[in-house]
């Protein structure tokens, strides 16, 4: 049967039991969310991982039994399973904070840690340049750039047509030939950016993140003096 819009945004259905461990387990990931209180108690926290591994684990396990595949985040599951062979099936793996939040989070929403796959390939976006030079009181001065993804890189629309590789190279270098300041790692951005949509980011978070790297260039040509 075809899952419905409702059905994908369904909870893991719990039996009693089972709903008493998850709430303990989602109290144990609330604290260990704070990230002050783990600076004034480091002991506290380390022992909430012990706690909140034990009903980590007990959950997965009744789950499983009950025929539910349980799903972790790619990254945290492989970085747990570098050190814990194992796996899931070992408490041991459960003691750790992205563990005992990623099972809230299935348990909330079961599709949380489904890949959502590389969506944005070939979506155009608009990328914002904006020079202080060219502004002037009452008017902003933003050169319009449109750039998408492509499979090796980026391709931009910057005064002229060009493929460029992942940290954006071809544009960075058009943008710094017209005396507009540019962060040390910008390329760095751009570089992560592309390996973060290829992973599965959504093409709204694709956007937004270009516009927030094109903030980061205004703001570092804004803090320009005046003089130069």
């Amino acid at each position: 049967m075809e899952e419905t819009k409702d059905d994908y945004f369904e909870k893991i259905e719990l039996t009693e039991d089972e709903s008493q461990i998850f709430n303990k387990l989602k109290e144990c990931s609330r604290i260990l969310s704070d990230y002050e209180d783990f600076q004034k108690d480091r002991e506290k926290h380390f022992s909430l991982w012990k706690t909140g591994g034990g009903l980590s684990y007990d959950l997965y396990k009744r789950l499983t039994e009950r025929g539910i595949d349980v799903k972790f985040n790619k990254y945290c599951l492989r970085n747990r399973t570098h050190t814990i062979p194992d796996g899931p099936a070992s408490p041991e793996f459960h003691e750790h904070i992205d563990v005992i939040q990623g099972i809230v989070s299935f348990i909330e929403f079961k599709h949380a840690h489904d890949e959502i796959g590389d969506v944005t390939l070939g979506v155009e976006c608009k990328f914002e340049v904006y020079c202080k030079r060219r502004s002037k009181p009452g008017l902003v001065y933003r050169t319009p750039a449109f750039i998408k993804r492509t499979q090796n890189g980026w391709w931009v629309n910057y005064f002229e047509n060009k493929e460029t590789d992942k940290q954006c190279s071809a544009l960075l270098k058009h943008i710094d030939s017209q005396a507009i300041c540019l962060p040390k790692d910008v390329g760095l951005a751009f570089e992560s950016l592309w390996n973060q949509a290829a992973e599965g980011l959504e093409i709204g978070d694709l956007k937004n993140k270009l516009k927030e790297i094109a903030n980061w260039i205004e703001a570092t040509e804004q803090s320009r003096p005046d003089w130069f």
